[in-house]
This record gives C-alpha cells, sequence and structure tokens, in this order.
C-alpha cells in the first residue's frame, strides 16, 4: 500500500527527477532548496514550506535507495 496520496506520490517523483538529474550530471545528490523548490512548483504548482520540502527530499532519497 502506498504511503503517499497521489499528489504526494507526484511531487516526490518531482524531487526524485532533481536529485537523479544532479547525481547523472556529476554533481552527486547534493540538490539545493531553491531549487528543489522550484523544481517542485514547476511540476505539480504546490509551493511548499520548507519544512515539506525536507521531508520530500527525504521520502525522494529514499525512494532513489529502494529502486537501486
Amino acid at each position: 500500500a502506498a504511503k503517499f496520496s497521489r499528489a504526494d506520490d507526484a511531487v516526490v517523483a518531482a524531487a526524485r527527477e532533481v536529485f537523479d538529474a544532479a547525481t547523472a550530471s556529476g554533481g552527486g545528490n547534493d540538490v539545493g532548496t531553491k531549487r528543489l523548490s522550484n523544481h517542485v512548483r514547476e511540476r505539480t504548482g504546490l509551493s511548499l514550506s520548507l519544512r515539506e520540502l525536507d521531508r520530500v527530499a527525504r521520502a525522494a532519497k529514499n525512494a532513489s535507495a529502494k529502486k537501486t
């Protein structure tokens, strides 16, 4: 069973895109808050607080770790 709603899944997927792109370009898993926030807002239309972004980033990193 999914832990997140569809909206949450979309936000985590958008964040995962940012982390995957950073890793592919050789930058590692380090992504700035502004970059993450802008990408999530562009993809989902949602503006998240710093606390929410932190939770999304952790969920995206965990999802990427489970994917490999």
